[in-house]
């Protein structure tokens, strides 16, 4: 009989201590912060650059061979460290992807020929192109227009 109303105190004793446990209120921790960091991607081989804002999803591409600069305002992702910053628009297309942990990104930034018949957006003096980026070290950027070494 000590023994059940042992086993029967133990068993109360547990449940309550399980009970007052559950009971603590549980602390909100806050809005997000806002990841807002500036990404700046530049070709090893020809010196070209993507800067973006990862907060804001603003871009500036420089082609260092004549100095056009196409600017916009594109849709970031950040999943652990990838970061992908994309636009398409009638007149350009724009892809960004870095990957923080390795220190490295790629981009390919293309501009369209205008479609017969369209409103044309951009300057007619500007060819359409292609321009792949591959940066193999994000830290030693120095947006100069000069290829690394």
């Amino acid at each position: 009989m000590k023994k059940l109303i042992f086993m029967c105190v133990m068993i109360a004793l547990i449940t309550g201590a399980s009970v007052q446990a559950q009971k603590k209120s549980i602390q909100p921790i806050g809005p997000p912060v806002p990841f807002n960091q500036t990404i700046n991607v530049e070709d090893d081989a020809t010196g070209n650059f993507v800067v973006f804002d990862t907060g804001s999803g603003k871009y500036r591409f420089t082609r260092c061979s004549d100095g056009l600069t196409i600017t916009g305002v594109g849709f970031v992702r950040v999943d652990g460290c990838s970061i992908t910053l994309e636009d398409v628009q009638p007149d350009h297309r724009i892809v960004v992807s870095a990957n923080e942990c390795a220190q490295a990104a790629k981009a390919i930034v293309e501009r369209f020929a205008p479609s017969p018949g369209s409103l044309v957006i951009a300057p007619l003096d500007v060819e359409p192109f292609k321009a792949f980026l591959s940066d193999s070290n994000l830290g030693n950027n120095l947006l100069d227009c000069a290829p690394k070494k």
